[in-house]
């Protein structure tokens, strides 16, 4: 069954440290942080695999540290390779769910039905699909991966919210009030500028976002719209920074984490 986190938990997303930190390392610096759960990449789950590592050592060192693997991130619709490592590690380590996202290949009833095949093996898990829109992709906005949602037909799906894509993709409040509350499957939190540092947005999204509450975007308000006390979720801290990046793990995943309380005490 899921390990299932509660409204003010925090959860170290796996992009906000080096993609290569190795696991044992994320581990102590979120518990030490105070951090409830991880997010980890399916790619660096299969690098650990190829290392040696089993899944019965990954279950014992998180137990050992008091944290849970809470979302497996992430599986881009256009390159389905990982796929059943990916449904693999969501279901044997009790995630909350499986986050999908990129450009979507085919038509949208085409991506739907691949959604909901990867819904239908985790399913019987308790597992969810979280569908995560990105302002460059052709999932770009929360209409259209609501709609997706919709397409999908089941009740385990639902819609992946990073305040940063809202912010540099379609910056409609209206999209992320329209989203049922429900099925909000994951919100993940960060910081930046509101005009772009950088005109490419993959490289403006992995080198410039910051800690909640030390940039210009209105984190109050977007709690306020999709992280209020009805949602029964941690908050997946997701702050990709290179000045972050530069730190000792355990210094980085502190300063996310104490930010992130600052900015949720005064909710």
């Amino acid at each position: 069954m899921p390990n299932r986190l509660a409204h003010g938990d925090l959860v170290l997303s796996h992009f906000s440290l080096p993609r290569d930190t190795p696991l044992a390392d994320r581990v102590k610096a979120a518990a030490a942080a105070g951090y409830a759960g991880i997010g980890w990449f399916v790619g660096d789950y299969v690098a650990h695999l190829e290392r040696g590592w089993t899944d019965a050592r990954i279950e014992q060192l998180l137990a050992d540290h008091g944290l849970v693997l809470h979302e497996v991130d992430a599986l881009p619709l256009e390159r389905l390779a990982l796929a059943d490592a990916a449904v693999h590690l969501a279901t044997a380590f009790g995630a909350n769910h499986l986050q999908v996202q990129g450009n979507r290949p085919g038509s949208a009833e085409e991506a739907a039905d691949t959604i909901a095949e990867i819904a239908d093996r985790v399913a019987p898990f308790d597992v969810g699909v979280a569908i995560e829109f990105v302002g460059n992709k052709n999932i770009a906005s929360a209409d259209e991966a609501w709609d997706l949602v919709l397409r999908c037909g089941r009740t385990n799906v639902g819609v992946q919210v990073d305040i940063w894509h809202h912010v540099r993709g379609a910056n409609d409040w209206s999209m992320l009030e329209a989203l049922p509350i429900d099925r909000i499957m994951s919100v993940q939190f960060d910081d930046g500028p509101l005009a772009p540092t950088d005109p490419d947005y993959t490289f403006d999204t992995i080198t410039y976002r910051c800690v909640p509450g030390e940039g210009e975007f209105d984190v109050d308000r977007f709690l306020r719209t999709v992280y209020p006390s009805a949602c029964n979720l941690p908050l997946s801290l997701e702050v990709i920074s290179a000045e972050l990046l530069a730190l000792p793990v355990d210094e980085a995943a502190r300063r996310m984490a104490d930010a992130t309380r600052r900015v949720l005490a005064r909710q």
